[in-house]
């Protein structure tokens, strides 16, 4: 037990606490939302809102980045993200001094902090883009405990405390983005972007995200959450895929929490919660859980594919998060008009139908791609007419990343000795990988050793040769 502990304190220690920073982000997320909720404009209550205006600026946001140069994009992106949830607090903060205004005052605070979130969610999954899925997890789930734990101390504090802090996290946030940004460039991590004219489309992971988004919206509404649960709804999955990461020994692979336990908390909460007749509180907690789990979730596809592909973060992120609130925004809507149309004792029936259904769609797209380095779908596209071949604007990235699995499917490497093969094609060294796999270097020299005597090569630069990758 002892040396477990000190093997997580290692793990813990070798990397920069910065890249949490993006709790920050979350806590004003916690803080300032809920503030919405007391607030209707027209048939949906502020909260509702908010999250329409967050898909509007993810789509948005995601388009601009096409034509955009990506150092551009990040400079234009970071005073949005800043001022936005600055001003959005400060108004939020004065509406609570001014009740008369409060619903003028709320409703702009929601437009200008839905600019603000999507803004700063799109830089730090731009950062995010540049490590490995497993650090992505590690550093998004640690992020999430950062956020409950300030939500957990300040949550008794009055609105207008909350709002003053909605003013201040902006700052701590900014500096641990540009700490983990210097950190990135210190370490020489890239993703090889593909070149601006060539981006991707991830068709099953739009598909997938809809599809679950739509049934969260359906169930949002009739099992609402408790505020004062969701801190420790919250807190239980980033739990489980932090600790896991961390526990990462040599026969324990993350990749199976990928594969069956996010299957279990994303679309099988849902589902158990769709059941008719069953406790509102533990439906209210299932999905909860479910959705927590949804947004990790959606951040490992987009660094999993941005890791493996060098695709634009700005680009995919913004749509794939666009899609999934308009998804949940439309199955609101739906609800919304079932309940207005139909007796009560039929809505939750309805409601399960619709839910179940689209879950047994999202499985089977699931089953398809469960690997931390799936493809989803994606197929690249050009903005405009572009002469050049598939080999010369594919990035050297993308290459590698396809003779790895090419050649894994062929020698019958295993999901460990893979990803261990990506990061030396990668140019990484045997601590490198140690620590963005976290796992002990010598476990790191018995899988080379592995993947040597299966390909049939003695040292590096062999292997470089065989991979087609100049040393």
């Amino acid at each position: 037990m002892q040396t477990k502990i000190k093997s997580i304190y290692a793990a813990l220690a070798a990397v920069s606490l910065s890249f949490f920073g993006v709790g920050f982000h979350k806590a004003w997320v916690y803080a300032c939302t809920p503030m919405f909720r007391g607030e209707v404009l027209g048939p949906f209550p502020l909260r509702t809102w908010f999250e329409l205006c967050c898909a509007i600026a993810a789509i948005a946001f995601a388009l601009f980045a096409l034509q955009t140069k990506h150092d551009q994009m990040r400079n234009a992106l970071l005073p949005i993200a800043v001022w936005c949830q600055i001003l959005s607090a400060g108004l939020l903060a004065i509406s609570v001094i001014c009740s008369e205004l409060s619903l003028l005052l709320c409703t702009l605070a929601c437009f200008i902090g839905a600019c603000g979130v999507i803004s700063m969610s799109l830089l730090w999954v731009d950062v995010y883009a540049f490590l490995n899925p497993l650090r992505v997890a590690l550093f998004y789930s640690g992020g999430i405990l950062l956020a409950c734990l300030i939500n957990f101390a300040v949550q008794e504090n009055p609105p207008l405390r909350l709002a003053i802090l909605g003013m201040i996290l902006p700052f701590f946030t900014v500096w641990c983005l540009k700490r983990s940004q210097l950190c990135i460039t210190s370490e020489g991590e890239t993703t090889g972007a593909l070149p601006q004219k060539l981006q991707l489309l991830p068709w099953k992971a739009l598909l997938f995200i809809a599809a679950y988004a739509f049934a969260y919206g359906v169930s949002a509404k009739v099992a609402p959450i408790a505020p004062s649960a969701i801190v420790f709804i919250t807190m239980l999955p980033a739990l489980i895929v932090f600790f896991s990461v961390l526990c990462s020994a040599k026969r324990f692979n993350f990749e199976l929490i990928y594969r069956w336990a996010f299957p279990l908390m994303v679309l099988g909460f849902l589902a158990v919660a769709a059941i008719p007749n069953i406790d509102k509180g533990v439906s209210a907690a299932l999905v909860g859980i479910s959705y927590i789990s949804s947004e990790m979730l959606v951040v490992l596809i987009v660094c999993g594919l941005c890791y493996r592909t060098g695709a634009n973060a700005f680009w995919l992120f913004g749509i794939i998060k666009g899609c999934q609130y308009l998804a949940k925004f439309m199955g609101l809507i739906l609800m919304n008009f079932i309940v207005s149309h139909e007796a009560a004792s039929q809505v939750s029936l309805i409601a399960a139908i619709i839910v179940v259904a689209l879950i047994v769609l999202a499985s089977v797209i699931f089953a398809t791609e469960r690997s931390l380095f799936s493809k989803w779908g994606a197929k690249s596209f050009t903005i405009q007419e572009d002469n050049r071949s598939a080999e010369e604007t594919e990035p050297l990235v993308a290459r590698i990343s396809d003779r790895v699995e090419g050649l894994a499917e062929v020698y019958d490497l295993t999901q460990r000795e893979t990803e261990v093969l990506m990061l030396l094609a990668r140019g990484k060294t045997v601590r490198g990988i140690g620590s963005d796999m976290f796992i002990a270097e010598g476990t790191v020299k018995a899988h080379i050793q592995h993947i040597y005597q299966k390909l049939g090569v003695h040292n590096r630069s062999e292997l470089l040769k065989f991979l087609g990758v100049s040393s």
